[in-house]
């Protein structure tokens, strides 16, 4: 709270006046105040190879900090060791409180979406001879579900399993 405050209608930091003591000298602490108080802070990053989002990250006192963990440490509790920030709708620049929740690594796992590498376009589905295999990951291991005469069927076990074992985390697409 002492560097940001948070636009809740848009999901960002908004860097906040910073005082004289912050800076090594007057000179550097009234040009960043001019330049950068009250705007948004941090930076989109985008991997261009792989045409995905990345995350928004923030450069404070000489280290890069993810805005969706300081968003979440202003608001809620302090994000302890092996606890991650998750994204309900899998959008890593959608940094709203609404739109992001702890979860352990096994459950940010479970919301993630379907990758491009999928040929059926169904999660939990891939081809075993002439029939589809449906398959799912939990507890660190891959779970075989059955064999399935359309690729819908085996998604749809794929479904049930995942709402089984990932609950709120559990995405089907």
């Amino acid at each position: 709270h002492e560097f940001f405050t948070y636009d809740a209608e848009a999901g960002r930091l908004i860097w906040k006046h910073r005082p004289e003591s912050h800076f090594t000298s007057a000179r550097i602490f009234k040009t960043w105040n001019k330049k950068w108080a009250l705007k948004p802070a941090g930076n989109h990053a985008f991997d261009s190879r792989r045409g995905l989002r990345m995350r928004v990250y923030v450069w404070l006192s000489g280290k890069n900090y993810c805005a969706h963990r300081i968003i979440w440490e202003m608001f809620n509790s302090r994000i302890t060791d092996r606890m991650e920030i998750d994204h309900i709708d899998c959008d890593p620049w959608n940094n709203r409180l609404s739109n992001i929740r702890l979860a352990t690594r096994s459950q940010n796992n479970s919301n993630k979406r379907l990758t491009a590498a999928n040929k059926f376009g169904l999660k939990g589905v891939s081809a075993h001879r002439s029939r589809f295999r449906a398959e799912i990951r939990f507890a660190g291991t891959i779970h075989y579900l059955g064999l399935f005469d359309t690729p819908e069927a085996a998604h749809e076990a794929y479904v049930l399993a995942a709402i089984e074992h990932h609950g709120a985390f559990a995405r089907a697409k």
